[in-house]
């Protein structure tokens, strides 16, 4: 979707499982389910907007080839697809959530771990909403320039103009 400048799916799929994590880690701080509501609450989000995404890209491409790719090319696809799911894991792990594991190691209470998660949270789900948007003024930059750069001035100018007044409010 991204390389196919079709960014409007993109930036829903981003925004509306943000707003799933906010609702779902309220109601976590509202009926005292703990991490537990907090890591389904995160799962929960990812899981929809993988869902969106991959609906959106089914729509868009149908089903696909009729004829499977050649072993050496599926080989290949797999071990890096693997690859890409272990990297992943590490990420989430050691760097996403390793601080919800040492409060859960500290035993502080469910509160105390729902509240911290949900900022850093929403914090992410923000630079990650104003990253689908510069991400699609990049693309177009991209895009334009294979065309010709006469225009890219112009694109370059209002998608930071744009950029800056999506991101302020948000980021502060």
């Amino acid at each position: 979707q991204w390389s196919a400048n079709r960014l409007k799916e993109n930036l829903f799929s981003v925004v509306a499982s943000s707003a799933v994590l906010a609702l779902v880690t309220w109601a976590t701080l509202v009926f005292e389910w703990g991490l537990v509501g907090v890591a389904g609450a995160i799962l929960l989000s990812y899981l929809l907007e993988l869902g969106w995404k991959m609906a959106f890209v089914d729509r868009w491409m149908g089903r696909g080839p009729c004829k499977a790719p050649d072993p050496e090319l599926r080989r290949r696809m797999a071990r890096f697809s693997w690859q890409g799911v272990v990297l992943l894991a590490l990420n989430v792990v050691v760097l996403d959530k390793s601080d919800l594991l040492i409060l859960t190691w500290l035993k502080h209470d469910g509160k105390a771990s729902a509240f911290f998660a949900q900022a850093f949270n929403l914090a992410d789900r923000v630079n990650q909403v104003v990253g689908a948007f510069v991400g699609g003024v990049g693309i177009s930059l991209m895009n334009q320039l294979g065309r010709g750069a006469a225009q890219m001035e112009t694109i370059a100018s209002k998608g930071l103009r744009y950029a800056l007044l999506l991101a302020s409010p948000m980021l502060f």
